[in-house]
This record gives C-alpha cells, sequence and structure tokens, in this order.
C-alpha cells in the first residue's frame, strides 16, 4: 500500500526542523510508553523495533535526510532492508509513515521556533491555520482551515499542526493589514477535538529524570544528551543581556557545525553579544580570540531572498533575525577557524579562492573582500544553505566538507 501524497526532506537548508530533529532522544517502545506527553515530544521510536541501536541508527538517517534533502525513495532503500528484518517482512506503508511523520513534525516545529522569534511575531502578530485541501484533508484540519488568532493566544498550544498522523497542515504568520485583509481574528469551529498525543506546542523542552531509566539505558543516552543541550561548552565566556532561547539559538550555529571536540582545543575565549557595535553584525579578534555579534539586528539585516551569489552578506539570507545572528557567529568563527589550521590548509585554501577569483563565483559581496572573508562566508553558507552552496559552487563546498570531516 502507497500513500498517495508523498514527502521528501526539503531541498533547502531549514535550521531549525533540522535541530529539532538533532535533539531527539532515541529510546526503545517499552521506554517510550512511559514517558508524558511532553516527554515524548522529544523523543524518538519505531513502533516494532526493540533494539535501542537500529533506532538510533533510524534517527541519525532521518537527521540526514532533513539536512540533505534526500527524497523518500532513496531514504527508504537505505535503510528499508534493517527495518524489514527487524518487522519480519516488508512494510512499505509503515516505513512511509515513519519518514512523513518525522520530516513534517520536524518542519512544524522549525516554522514554530521562526514564528515565536521575538522580532519576527512583532512584525506578524497573526497566525493562520493553512490547511492542504484535498481528499486526504481530515475534518480537524478542514475545520480550523482560514482560522486567524493573534500569535500569542493560547489555543495555538493545543492546535499548532500537526494535528493528527500524517498531518500536512502549517501555520502562516500575517501582518496586521493582511489579517484585517483576510477578515480579522475568527472564531473556532465547534466540536473539533485533536486526538491524544497531538495538542502541544511543537517545541515543548524536554529534560529527562535519571531515575526514570535503568543504569545501562541511562548510560547509553548520555552522550546523545550531552549533543543537545552542553551548547556553548566550547566557548570559555559568554557576555550578553540576551535571554537563554536567543542565546541558544545563536550557539545552534556553532552547535551544527559538529567541532566539539577541535573546539574543546581550540576555543573561542569570549562571544559577547551585544547591542552597541557600530557599522557592522560582527568581528573577531584574532589577539583575544573574541567574537562579538550584534544582537539584535536592524531592519534590513535579515530575510533577504536573494539567491546565493547576489547578497550582501549570507546572514542576510537569515530567515530570522536569531538565525541571521547565528550565521553571523559561524561567518566570525570562520576567522577563528583560518587562524588556528592557517598551516595546514591555507595553500588549498588559497588556490581556489584564485580560481574563485577568477571566475566571479563569489558566494556574497562580502566574500570579495580577501580569502578570510571568503573563506568564512563559503563556511556560513554551507553551514546553513549547504544544498544550495553545492549547486553554486561544488568545489569550494568539497574542500569546505573535507576540512571539517579532517577537525571533527
Amino acid at each position: 500500500m502507497s500513500m498517495a501524497w508523498k514527502v521528501r526532506a526539503d531541498p533547502l537548508r531549514f535550521e531549525e526542523a533540522e535541530a529539532f530533529l538533532r535533539q531527539k532522544v532515541p529510546l526503545t517502545q517499552e521506554e517510550y510508553r512511559s514517558l508524558t506527553l511532553q516527554e515524548a515530544q522529544q523523543a524518538f521510536t519505531v513502533a516494532g523495533v526493540a533494539q535501542l541501536d537500529l533506532i538510533h541508527e533510524i534517527l541519525q538517517s532521518l537527521q540526514t535526510a532533513i539536512e540533505a534533502g534526500t527524497p523518500y525513495e532513496e531514504w527508504a532503500r537505505s535503510i528499508g532492508p534493517r527495518l524489514s528484518a527487524a518487522w519480519g517482512g516488508t512494510k512499505p506503508w509503515r516505513l512511509e509513515l515513519i519518514f512523513r511523520q518525522n520530516i513534517l513534525g520536524a518542519y512544524a516545529a522549525g516554522r514554530y521556533e521562526q514564528q515565536t522569534d521575538p522580532q519576527v511575531r512583532s512584525a506578524r502578530p497573526y497566525w493562520m491555520y493553512d490547511a492542504v485541501l484535498d481528499s486526504g484533508t481530515t475534518p480537524i484540519c478542514r475545520g480550523l482551515n482560514g482560522v486567524i488568532r493573534p500569535a500569542d493566544d493560547p489555543i495555538w498550544e493545543r492546535i499548532y499542526p500537526p494535528n493528527h498522523f500524517g498531518c500536512r497542515a502549517g501555520v502562516r504568520s500575517l501582518t496586521a493589514r493582511e489579517a484585517e485583509a483576510r477578515g480579522g481574528v475568527s472564531p473556532l469551529p465547534p466540536g473539533l477535538e485533536v486526538p491524544p498525543g497531538f495538542a502541544r506546542p511543537p517545541t515543548a523542552r524536554w529534560e529527562p529524570d535519571p531515575a526514570k531509566y535503568s543504569p545501562e539505558l541511562w548510560e547509553a543516552l548520555q552522550g546523545k544528551l550531552a549533543e543537545r543541550i552542553e551548547i556553548g561548552r566550547e566557548i570559555l565566556e559568554l557576555r550578553g543581556q540576551v535571554s537563554v532561547r536567543e542565546r541558544d539559538r545563536i550557539l545552534r550555529g556553532l552547535e551544527g557545525l559538529r567541532l566539539n571536540r577541535w573546539m574543546e582545543q581550540n576555543p573561542i575565549r569570549t562571544l559577547e553579544i551585544t547591542a552597541n557595535l557600530t557599522n557592522r553584525m560582527g568581528d573577531y579578534d584574532r589577539l583575544t580570540q573574541t567574537i562579538r555579534l550584534l544582537y539584535p539586528r536592524p531592519d534590513g539585516s535579515w530575510a533577504d531572498e536573494k539567491p546565493l551569489g547576489q547578497l550582501r552578506a549570507v546572514s542576510t539570507k537569515g530567515s530570522s533575525a536569531l538565525q541571521a545572528a547565528a550565521i553571523t557567529l559561524v561567518h566570525e568563527f570562520g576567522h577563528h577557524l583560518y587562524e588556528a589550521m592557517r598551516e595546514e590548509t591555507e595553500n588549498r585554501l588559497f588556490a581556489r579562492y584564485i580560481q574563485v577569483k577568477k571566475e566571479g563565483r563569489f558566494v556574497s559581496l562580502r566574500a570579495r573582500d580577501g580569502v578570510l572573508e571568503w573563506f568564512s562566508e563559503s563556511l556560513a553558507a554551507h553551514r546553513f544553505f549547504r544544498r544550495d552552496f553545492r549547486k553554486f559552487d561544488p568545489a569550494t563546498s568539497a574542500i569546505i566538507q573535507d576540512v571539517l570531516a579532517r577537525l571533527r
């Protein structure tokens, strides 16, 4: 049996969606059933699979799929035989449900993370439920389609999609003018109930209780939990008047490079997030190994829809002010990285820079300001817009991928 509506991991990198899957903790079904609904939001299991190592492998395959934009068919070919062996037979419908549910759930969480960004919510203070209308639409989504409510209305904690298995609905953020043009705030349809297991914000956070798990399982979870909750351990001093949520969203840029071990040996001494930085979004001091970032960012310094090659800076392509700051952090970290590995890779990088200069293949206007700016802008593009960057400059993307792999 095959589902009529196909889904693939989006070809554009979506940092918030990727982060949602990366924070998932693999559990066996027996352990998963003992969780509350909020806890289960941050856990991952597969029905009919008893081995924790296989569940972890499946989760990693989904993380890779969303990062690379892998189509369902390719993902199924790679992981399907292992699941079929665990299930005792091939079950295409279940395989597709696993892919669809997790990829769509990650994108819903990613959208929620973007839409609740303080600057985005201030500019677009209304949300509209946006369902896919066809023969497969459920009564819940059909009834909620087009409903407009303030973004801070508590009702969204119960109706923000996904609201059932295979839910394809989304939420569109609106300006006050757009909401008014669509009729303004609308009442909720009567009698609609979200099925058990849903009806919760898509990014509710879980901090597990060690007392609930056997010593063996808790030990197995430690590495995964460390990846998720020890953000920023590679920075010796953090300064700035920002919330924990804002700080973690910005630091997520470094987390995604997966250079934790290298950074423990080559840490950033100080990261300062400040509202007082003149005429630039960030800078790096080589002598003190200090990065400074401007946040909040001014209007016009993010949400630029131009393609790579036409941007003022890669950070302006960030979907929110927080993501733009995270991209700037990776750019400035590129200065730190280049200085630390200069002897090992400088000749190779400089040779590629000269070729890029001949071809005019600069990823942004800022990348034209010398080899260091070119490398840092390319690193940021590779980190946040990898699929687009591979198409734009495959040779540079391959070099950066190789450099990161060696450092890991």
